[in-house]
């Protein structure tokens, strides 16, 4: 499955002080999806009580939106798996203390055997 990933994200909740290249950003950034891929996998709802904020949404590859509380409902039916997550094509934007991170998602699993 592909998706199109879209971060947007305030450089000071990714390092006390901002990287100093574009290319830090970017590895920080994909670093942070890695990891909530990770905990998407391990059912990690700590992980997004601590990511996201209470502002947040999140639109799915069909345009369904879901706020933070209901993702973090989702929690109560959250079955582990062993899925893979990469990154192509990243892109970034970023203006002073914010940064757009734009890259194509590829997620490898297996379902239903």
């Amino acid at each position: 499955m592909k998706i199109a990933l879209l971060l947007l994200c305030s450089l000071g909740a990714v390092a006390q002080n901002p990287p100093a290249s574009d290319k830090d950003v970017e590895t920080q950034l994909l670093d942070i999806e890695q990891k909530i891929g990770q905990a998407n996998s391990t059912c990690d709802y700590n992980y997004f009580r601590m990511i996201e904020a209470e502002e947040f949404i999140f639109t799915d590859s069909q345009g369904n939106v879901t706020t933070r509380t209901e993702d973090l409902a989702g929690e109560k039916d959250c079955k582990p798996n062993s899925d893979q997550h990469s990154f192509e094509e990243a892109r970034l934007i970023h203006n002073g203390n914010f940064a757009v991170l734009n890259a194509r998602q590829t997620i490898t699993g297996q379902r239903n055997g």
